[in-house]
């Protein structure tokens, strides 16, 4: 299984941003999901305006979307 995976985030100080990162390892009650589709959603929308005018928040990292489609590639120990 790969150990590497593909993950976009925004910043206003960077834009969107796509980059390669480590896979994380699920604690014992977490999964581990690929997104396979996101939405862009009005609420998204506005959290990009926010973020676009807020001094504190320019360099900080935030991932859009939260409505997903996907498949769950691992599991923890206790995870239902």
């Amino acid at each position: 299984m790969q150990t590497r995976l593909e993950c976009a985030s925004y910043s206003p100080a960077t834009g969107f941003l796509l980059r390669k990162d480590r896979r994380p390892e699920p604690s014992e009650d977490e999964v581990l999901v690929r997104v396979d589709a996101t939405t862009i959603s009005t609420r998204d929308c506005f959290e990009k305006r926010r973020r676009d005018n807020t001094l504190e928040l320019i360099e900080e990292l935030w991932v859009p979307g939260h409505e997903i489609v996907g498949h769950v590639v691992r599991t923890g120990t206790g995870a239902d």
